[in-house]
Formats: C-alpha cells, structure tokens, sequence
C-alpha cells in the first residue's frame, strides 16, 4: 500500500456485468428498435488490487458497484396497442353480442363514439415519471464459505537429525529435499539445500532454508491444496514473489511489501494448488515456515455479509430562499473521487442562485430643491504590522496525495435521498423537483413540476469479508407514472346545509251565491296572497343543482323544478289551488299570488242548485339552505386525482473475483420463487392520489402554484414508500401490463353505458357459475368494476392473471379470436 500513497489517481475500468436483456436489440438492420420509452438497468464492477488496499483492512476485500439506470416515461407495449387497434375495428355486431344493447340504441351509439376517441388516446397516451426508488442488495457469492484447517506446517527450526538432536545452520540437505511423501522442496539455482540464519537479533540462532533465486515446492496430492501459508525473512532491497500454481496453470500470487530484515507472511487461497514457487530476485532471503491446508464449506452467518460501507449520491435537495426574489438549487456534483483508503468517495455540493428584484423611483421625486453637507475627520497612523502567508499548490501533487480513483456520474438535478448506508443494502428515493418550468406549459395538471426523465448513475464501495469468493448483485428499479393529459375539475366548495319550513297565514275565499230572488246573486271572492320571509343571517337560499330533486322524489327532498332553493310541501287547509309566484333570493322568499272562491252548480230546479265552495289555503314552503362561507375544517376534504402506476423492474447478477472478474450463473438460493432472475417491467401497485381540495381551487392556483405541487410530490413519495407494505400490491411473476392494470378498466369502464353496468352480474353470459356464486349473484357490474384487480382476485378467489381475464370479458375487451379474455376458455 505504501506505493500507493504516491500514484496518480486511477480512472476506473468498469466492467459491465448485466443489462436489461429486454432492451437489447437482438436482430440487425432489422427497422425496428425496442421500446425507446421503457426504464432499465445496467451494472458495473471493479476491484482495487488487493496490494493497494491499506492493512487496516484487516484482508477484507472492496469492490466498486455502478448502477446505471435510464428513466422514462410509460406507454403501452406493442403488442398491446395491436390489440387495442384490432378492437378499434371491432365489427357492430360483436360490440351488439358483449353488451347485449341494440345498434338502434342511442346508448349504443354514444358508447361507440366514446370507445374510438378512448382507446386512441390510451394507445397514445405517455405517462411521464414522477418518483422513482432503487433497491439495491448485495449478498456473498457463494452461500457458503471454506473454513481451512492446518494440514502440515513445516518448520525448518525444528528439523532433527537421526538422534533428535536440532539440525544447525549450515547444514546442507538434498536438493530436491524430500519431507514426506506430500511435499518437496528444489532449489533451481543451487546444488544443494542449505539451511542458514539470516535472524539475527535477539541472539537467534535457529535455522532457516535458504531460498536462492528461485525454490520451487511441489505438493503430491491427487486434487492439491485450497491454501498455502509461508514466514520469509529477506535482507536486500527487493522482497519476496510467491506463486501458486494448479493444474491449468498460475492460480495465485503474493508480494511481500519493502520491509527488510522483517519477517513476512504470504498466504494463498485457491483451488486445487500443486506446486508453489518462491521468487528471490538476489538470493538474499530464507524460508522459516512453510504450511498447507485443507478445507470445507459451511453456511455463512451474518457477520461473513458484505456491507456497503459509503455511496453517492447521498442527498440533493432543493431549497427555496424565504424572499420570493431569488432561489437556491443544490445539487451533488458529477465528478467523483475516492481518497487513499480506496473506501471513501469524496464530492462536493454545487448552488446555484438565481432571481430578479427591480425598483422603481418616480420620476417627481427626482427633482426639486435638495442640499448636502458633511463633514470629515482623518487620522493617520504610520505604524503598520503586516503579516504574510503564501500557499502554493501542486494541482498534480495534489491529487496524488488525496485521490486513489476518479470515475463520472450522469445526474440528474432532481430531489434525491439515499438510505441505509453500512447495511448490505441500499435504498435512493428519486422525485420530481419544482421550481424548474416544464418546456410545455402543461405536463400535468401542476404547472412547474418537471417529469424526471435520463440517466442517473449511482455509485456504491462494498467491503467483504476475506474467504467470500464473489459477490450477487439484486438491483429492483421502481418508477411511478401519472397520465400527462389528466384533467382535474375544480373542486366544488362544501357548505353547512339545511331548510327551514315557513307557514302562510290562512287565507279564505268565498264561492259563487245563487238565489231565487233574481238579482240577488254573488260572484265568487278572489283574495291576494302575499308573503316574505327573511333567511337567518349567515344563511343563503341553496340553489345549487345537486340539491334538485328527481321527479320521482317526495317534495321534502329536493328543491322544485322552476324555483329553484324552494320546495311547495302543500296546504293544511286544502281545498284551494291558487297559482304561485316565487321570488327567491338570496336571502329572502316572497310568494304571491291569487286565491278565488268556487263557482256554484246551477240546476233546472232551483231547489237543487248548489253554492260554489269557499277557498280555503294554508301554505307550507321549505327552503334549502346553506352556509353563506365554504365550511373550514382542520381535517382538509380530499379529491381522488386518479392512479399512479407504479412499475417495477430488477435485475440480478454474480461475479466471482479475480484478475479477470468472472460472471457467474445466478444460484437458484438467491431468487425467490416468485420472481424470475431477470424479469421485465411490470405494473405491481396503482394506489389513488388525493389531494388537498383547498389547493385545487381557481383561487389557490392562481395565486400560488408552489404549495399544489409540494403537495403532489409528497403524495408520489408516500405512495412509492409504502407500496411495498400495500395490501393492493401484486406479486412480480403477474406480470401487469396496461391492458390488465386498474388505470385502463377504469378508462373503459367511464365510457359504459349505465343500463349496462347496473345489470346483475348473473346476467353476463358466459362467466362461470362458481365465479358469479363468488362475487354475488346480485352484485352489479358496476360494483365488480370499481373493485382493484387484487380486491376481485381475492374476493373471486382467482390468480391475478385469470382475475384480470376475465375482468377484461366483462368490460367488453374480448376479441372474437382472442381466448385470453373468456373465462370458459381452456386457458381459464
């Protein structure tokens, strides 16, 4: 390591181990590329040299991880807009057979208009990111690890002559030296095995074997040694080189560092080592130990995991100054750098500010009468100290005495958050930043909120055991994705309703008067009716529409048709119909109107002529009310904004150590059984956005947009935090696309006619009957519909896959050669 202190920094040589195999491009000049909108994953790998590492590593080895990740938006696969182009075209009466309406209908019609302009804008629909989360986990490779145990040490101290008596230095033994019938030593320089004391201190006497410029070792074991172990002493300037060879040549090497008249241990772990070679440039070193070992597997315990020790990025935020004139963007730089160690990155935070301020002096202010005075005092002191420091830098010297290596990271300038550093995982939540305007003027329903869109690298130093060959990389890439076109209405504002009920006076007309007595008849009496009411202060006559009655409705429910605010419950008196007249405002309510007596039943006999009958009204109004100011609650209403879909896609891979790293297969142990090694992007959550009903205002978003959009970036970073716990979570090995996620049944089910959602479920044919038992035989299916795909598996008691089959039968999403969406299928 001392060497290293000294040395330029190193660039680093990646070496790219795994990629997203989806987006590979399998077929030359073929005109065709895979989908340019798709995220995925690469990742790289390096290894210091195990001699430039510093011995406070105690052996442990440390490996460079570079995940590469490139983010995008989402848009449907291509087989997936065939399907919906083939549906487009889907013949009259086939739509007529799904769901069962006429082509006469008007129902019919509508949904047929609607169903081309939906499935058009589905099919080209992009869906731009908003949150993103990498999960990286490193584990040893391979699940167990070799325990070594002593098989022979030799000790050339301890060599005996035939009486047991200490073999002294200067003793010469044959060459090749024979211990045992396992091990052997030849000197390829000399002619002789000569042991000697190079040890002098401490008045040392023992005996060493001399090593001339070369010594080699030969082990006679069938399958050779898993490890070597030798004590060296060496006297001139240059050290020791100690190589182990296999069967199909050098299997591993070791220095000893420039340390003279030290003694020195090498040690070789590799498998299957035959011969040893020991390299003494200038004949000047001895041999005191030479041992081998043997070795078995065992399981490995937490502490033999590698940890990941430091990572970049760490944290950038965005931070906005307390005046609104300026802002302050921070941001980690790209170029990185370890230090000496090889174990610790080094970066450095950037800012950038900017802003506008402008003042105004009028232009009157500038004239006028004006005067000035001032007066001054100098005092001059010639006494003067100075001090002086000067720096000089070395900008070369510099970086070799603070940088072991040098690598660059694409970033991204979006709102980063790395976790669990010193684990052997890692987690970096990804969100969209604010502030920065969007090159359209609408990417979403929030103006200002940029989509993330690149690449974005991550660098990660992982320090591993010594004994732990290699090392299993499992990188899981989640994103969420929100629709670019999704339009919110202004949220209604909610008020404190009621009625009052008002009560006329009694009003009374008399009838018509016939008499025998001509002359003496009377006409029937008319009476005006006139009356007001004043509504309670804070109160106003509710004229809002959703508060109108349906035709089929009691009076009490809703207001009447023609009159808004006000409902006509009826007279106590009876026997009267005046005809009203409604004055309603806010405020008040004033009836009107003509009450008249009954015409009389004039007979042929006077005698059975019959009077017209008094008029009698009593009338009973009530008025709906409401609370003049929206209501003001510290729990906030919430307005669904509609899903994010969240994908998700991981990718694993091995690697064993060595001068070349070794890619190594997967082993079955480290994939769980549900997902695959390699698996592509698929759709695993799409939990609902709610969003803060005062922030969505006309009046909120006109006068400031910051507070909607932090809302929204909070919402995006709860919904990817707690997915993995969500109940509605699927499991990776369904493989969600659009056409079976939540996203599309809703879109499709918007566009329903409403006779045909409120059928019985037991109404569609060709569902099974253990299907419709299950769900209900009463359940509509519109409540089928506005179940998630995993409340209908469970409660259906389906896998996903035949849960979102037949949930696409019952939208109607079936072509007539397409068994994927009949439950009576064979696939079903």
């Amino acid at each position: 390591m001392s060497g290293q202190y000294f040395n330029l920094p190193k660039s680093i040589p990646w070496r790219q181990i795994a990629v997203s195999p989806d987006m590979m491009d399998k077929t030359f000049c073929s005109k065709s590329f895979p989908f340019t909108f798709r995220s995925s994953m690469a990742i790289s790998v390096y290894e210091p040299l195990f001699e430039d590492l510093p011995e406070e590593l105690c052996g442990d080895q440390i490996t460079y991880i570079k995940i590469t990740t490139s983010i995008t938006g989402y848009q449907p696969k291509k087989s997936e807009k065939g399907y919906l182009d083939a549906f487009s075209d889907l013949p009259e009466e086939d739509i007529e057979r799904m769901l069962g309406i006429p082509r006469d209908d008007e129902d019919y019609q509508e949904y047929k208009d609607r169903r081309e302009k939906v499935l058009e804008r589905i099919t080209s629909d992009y869906l731009a990111c908003y949150g993103v989360i990498l999960n990286v986990a490193i584990f040893p490779y391979p699940s167990t690890k070799k325990v070594f145990t002593l098989r022979k040490k030799i000790d050339f101290s301890m060599l005996t002559e035939a009486d047991d008596s200490f073999l002294l230095p200067g003793t010469t033994l044959d060459n090749p030296y024979q211990h045992s019938s396992e091990i052997s030593f030849e000197s390829i320089s000399e002619q002789e095995n000569t042991l000697v004391n190079l040890i002098t201190t401490g008045n040392n006497s023992d005996s060493e074997l001399h090593l001339s410029s070369k010594m080699v070792v030969t082990l006679t074991t069938i399958t050779g040694m898993p490890a070597v172990e030798i004590k060296i002493v060496y006297l001139g300037e240059q050290g020791v080189k100690f190589q182990a060879f296999g069967s199909n040549g050098l299997v591993g090497s070791a220095q000893s560092v420039s340390e003279p008249d030290q003694v020195h241990t090498l040690r070789i772990e590799a498998e299957g080592i035959q011969k040893v070679i020991i390299i003494s440039p200038d004949g000047k070193a001895s041999l005191l130990e030479f041992a081998y070992f043997t070795s078995k597997d065992e399981s490995l315990s937490l502490d033999d995991y590698p940890h990941i020790i430091d990572f970049e990025p760490k944290r950038r935020d965005l931070y906005q100054a307390a005046t609104e004139t300026g802002e302050v963007l921070s941001g980690s730089k790209s170029a990185l750098s370890t230090n000496k160690a090889l174990t610790h990155t080094e970066s450095s935070e950037s800012s950038v500010t900017f802003g506008a301020s402008a003042s105004f002096v009028p232009e009157q202010l500038t004239g006028g009468l004006g005067g000035e005075a001032s007066v001054s005092t100098t005092q001059t002191n010639t006494e003067t100290d100075q001090d002086q420091w000067s720096v000089q830098t070395d900008a070369s010297r510099e970086r070799r005495e603070t940088q072991g290596a040098t690598t660059q990271l694409s970033q991204m300038y979006n709102l980063i958050t790395g976790y669990h550093a010193g684990t052997n995982r890692a987690s970096f939540l990804s969100l969209a930043r604010p502030h920065v305007l969007q090159p359209t003027d609408y990417r979403t329903f929030v103006q200002g909120i940029r989509a993330i869109e690149g690449m974005q690298e991550y660098f990660l130093i992982v320090s591993r055991p010594k004994g732990i060959e290699g090392l299993c990389i499992e990188a899981s890439l989640e994103t969420g994705h929100y629709p670019e076109d999704t339009v919110i209405e202004d949220p209604s504002e909610e008020y404190d309703e009621t009625h009052l009920d008002f009560k006329t006076k009694l009003y009374e007309a008399k009838g018509e008067v016939l008499s025998s007595i001509p002359f003496n008849d009377k006409d029937a009496q008319c009476v005006i009716i006139e009356e007001s009411w004043t509504m309670p202060a804070g109160y106003i006559v509710d004229q809002r529409p959703e508060r109108k009655r349906l035709a089929t409705d009691e009076p009490e429910l809703g207001w009447d048709n023609g009159h808004p605010g006000v409902s006509f419950l009826g007279s106590n008196a009876g026997l009267g119909n005046p005809t009203l007249n409604y004055g309603v405002t806010d405020g008040s309510l004033t009836v009107s109107g003509e009450l008249c007596g009954g015409q009389a039943i004039e007979a042929v006999i006077d005698a059975l002529s019959i009077d017209g009958p008094t008029s009698k009204f009593e009338g009973i109004f009530r008025v709906f009310l409401r609370s003049e100011l929206p209501n003001t609650s510290h729990q906030e209403p919430k307005a669904d904004i509609g899903r994010l879909l969240i994908t998700n896609r991981s990718l694993c891979t091995c690697f064993k150590s060595g001068k070349c790293i070794e890619v190594v297969p997967v082993p079955p142990s480290k994939t769980p059984p549900e997902r695959d090694p390699i698996s592509i992007e698929s759709i695993v959550d799409e939990p609902m956005i709610r969003m803060n009903k005062s922030l969505m205002t006309k009046n909120a978003s006109r006068q400031n947009k910051m507070p909607l959009a932090k809302e929204f970036i909070s919402k995006v970073q709860a919904a990817l935090a707690n997915s993995s716990n969500s109940a509605s979570r699927r499991s990776y090995k369904d493989d969600i696309g659009l056409l079976d996620s939540d996203y599309f049944k809703d879109q499709i089910k918007n566009i329903l006619p409403r006779n045909y959602l409120e059928r019985p479920l037991c109404e569609v044919k060709g569902l099974s009957s253990e299907v419709i038992e299950a769900l209900g035989e009463s359940s509509t299916i519109d409540s089928i519909l506005s179940m998630s795909l995993t409340k209908f598996a469970k409660k259906a008691g389906l896998t996903t896959a035949e849960a979102s089959k037949i949930r696409r039968y019952i939208l109607g999403m079936t072509l007539p050669d397409d068994n994927s969406g009949r439950p009576n299928s064979k696939e079903q």
